[in-house]
């Protein structure tokens, strides 16, 4: 099938420019520069035989008068039709840069440039040991440019297109990764990586089944998956989008492993997001081999199972990062400006309305809204601080591991049944750390309702401390909403350090209160 949709796009002005072509329910569109230039229905299925080559160049093998005119610095092609919205967010992305807060990798291939070193073609290692990666294409379209400047230096990206016999990225003969990766170190390997059809293995080891060790992403299902030694010493494959075949969102993502060889703990994450560990695994590391690209080795020289996916940079760190460094990192990608504040998007003048389904994402910095309102979900990240002065339209859900700030006087509905933490006050307010990635931590100074049971213990404001069971503690002048069963409570007049607490319960007009002595610190259950 050829659509030809004429000349209402110029290219030829010596400038870079990015074209997608999409083909979904029998309509073929065109966008130049993230804008659609047109769309031709074809009346019917697109046929496209098993046998069919795939050319790129050149309009046929045998057709010397249509061949292409210019130069190409990545293509893609993806099981399913980006949107309109899609394409543009790809045509504006940008580039990662480097992040001072995080400790400088011991590797670090950008794929801007390719190298020829005495007949070798290589991508060069910018970190300090030389780890530089043989090009191997047998059916992939590799371009390095490295004076390309097309939006936020888009280009400079490693594409493999599938391929029976395909493209992989092995270590230089000549280099010896244990210098700086001595047996018995920790590491971490992190790739920023788009997945259209199926995975990508970040393999240690020396070629073979027994002896590798892979950390990597997996696209069918789409998985976190980790190996050690032969197939049959699987760590885990955990799930993240379902099963029966990959999800296709075509959206970059960055896929982080870490070994700490200390603790033999193997972590995965996916966009700075733990998603599983496996513990009591010891890793040897091959001195001289280093392979991306494939999936599976059945042999040292008999490579298959290759990646369908493109990758934009590909780090190694000399130790186990943590996981708060992990998701600086992901942010990092994300953002890419290299800093750790999100440009400014709420005000305390928004309104903000999150529907079912849909998710609210708060990232570094502190982020103020007018009100909130819907059934969606608001994820606090790490070192984010999320507040808002009307929460009454709020039916959703709140989570993360950053910060949800309650005003003194306010009421935020959080619908958990119980919160299982330590506390410990800052500045007058509480700072409740999470039991589970599932729960924010709150400060507070004002109410929070739970939805379901919970217990408390109160503390003296002016002490800091951890407090046992599962606790709800509220500051000075605060009050607390909840459940009227008191079965279970326990108050106990001795606080940290020998302060005590004085006060009793009392029910007033059907409501049950805690009223305190000396820090008039009152605590209401209806």
């Amino acid at each position: 099938v050829v659509v030809d949709f004429g000349s209402n796009a110029y290219l030829g002005d010596g400038n870079w420019h990015h074209v997608v072509g999409t083909y979904a329910d029998q309509v073929i569109t065109l966008y130049v520069d993230g804008v659609s230039r047109g769309s031709n229905n074809l009346g019917a299925d697109m046929n496209i035989p098993a046998a069919s080559q795939f050319r790129v160049g050149n309009f046929s093998s045998t057709d010397a008068n249509h061949k292409f005119a210019g130069d190409i610095d990545e293509i893609q092609i993806l099981h399913g039709a980006w949107t309109a919205e899609e394409v543009a967010a790809e045509y504006a992305a940008k580039r990662p840069a480097a992040d001072a807060s995080l400790p400088a990798p011991i590797a670090r291939w950008t794929f801007d440039e390719l190298v020829d070193e005495g007949g070798m073609k290589l991508f060069k290692d910018a970190g300090p040991n030389g780890w530089d990666l043989v090009n191997t294409p047998s059916n992939g379209v590799y371009v390095a440019n490295p004076a390309m400047n097309y939006p936020e230096d888009f280009g400079g990206r490693y594409a493999a297109l599938p391929a029976t016999a395909g493209p992989y990225l092995r270590l230089k003969s000549g280099v010896t990764m244990t210098d700086a990766l001595p047996q018995g170190s920790s590491f971490t390997v992190s790739a920023r990586v788009r997945y259209p059809v199926s995975g990508v293995v970040l393999i240690f080891g020396d070629g073979t089944e027994a002896g590798s060790y892979r950390l990597g992403y997996s696209g069918c299902p789409r998985n976190i998956v980790a190996y050690v030694g032969a197939n049959t010493c699987k760590l885990y494959e955990t799930s993240m989008y379902g099963i029966g075949g990959s999800t296709t969102d075509a959206a970059w993502q960055l896929v982080t492993a870490t070994y700490n060889a200390q603790a033999k703990i193997v972590r995965t994450f996916l966009d700075g997001v733990p998603m599983n560990e496996v513990t009591g695994k010891t890793v040897t590391i091959n001195p001289t081999d280093l392979v991306f690209g494939v999936k599976t080795l059945p042999g040292p020289t008999t490579y298959s199972g290759f990646t369908h996916a493109s990758i934009d940079e590909l780090r190694i760190y000399d130790r186990a990062l943590e996981a708060d460094e992990v998701s600086r990192l992901a942010r990092t990608f994300r953002y890419g400006d290299g800093t750790t504040v999100d440009d400014q998007v709420l005000s305390p003048d928004s309104p903000v309305v999150v529907d079912a389904g849909a998710t609210l994402e708060a990232t570094d910095g502190d982020h103020v809204a007018m009100s909130v309102s819907g059934a969606g979900a608001v994820n606090i990240l790490l070192t984010a601080t999320f507040a808002a002065d009307d929460w009454s339209g709020f039916t959703g859900t709140v989570s993360g591991d950053g910060a949800l700030l309650v005003r003194k006087g306010q009421t935020v509905p959080l619908p958990i049944a119980s919160v299982t933490a330590d506390a410990g006050f800052e500045d007058n307010t509480v700072v409740l750390d999470r039991a589970t990635a599932a729960i924010p931590r709150v400060r507070t100074s004002g109410r929070v309702l739970l939805s379901d049971t919970g217990t408390l213990k109160l503390a003296d404001a002016s002490t800091p401390g951890a407090w046992f069971g599962k606790t709800f503690v509220i500051a000075e002048c605060g009050s607390y909403e909840g459940p009227p069963d008191t079965t279970g409570w326990t108050f106990d007049p001795a606080a940290e350090a020998g302060k005590p607490i004085q006060g009793e319960f009392k029910v007033i007009d059907g409501r049950l209160l805690l009223q305190t002595q000396g820090g008039g610190t009152a605590i209401l259950i209806r």
